[in-house]
């Protein structure tokens, strides 16, 4: 069962998923899923940002997908962000 979960968990989450390369795109996307955008882009003022559009950031993770590692640059993470509950 487990297994089955995590495989409909992820197929969901990909389908639902966009890459974005504004914040502007990222509140738009945010409304019907998940929005992955550049980190750089999530400075206090663009949390902010999403915050004042019931946005909130989920997770960091590498451009690709992955858990950040030792020294990973700011400009190597997207941030994943989906509407606030």
């Amino acid at each position: 069962a487990q297994s089955t979960l995590l495989t409909e968990a992820t197929e969901r989450y990909t389908a639902s998923t966009q890459r974005v390369s504004s914040l502007a795109e990222a509140i738009e996307a945010a409304q019907t899923g998940f929005a992955l955008v550049p980190a750089g882009l999530i400075t206090s003022d663009g949390e902010a940002r999403l915050n004042e559009e019931g946005v909130s950031v989920r997770c960091f993770q590498q451009a690709g997908g992955g858990l950040p590692v030792g020294n990973t640059l700011v400009e190597d993470l997207e941030a994943d962000v989906a509407r606030a509950y």
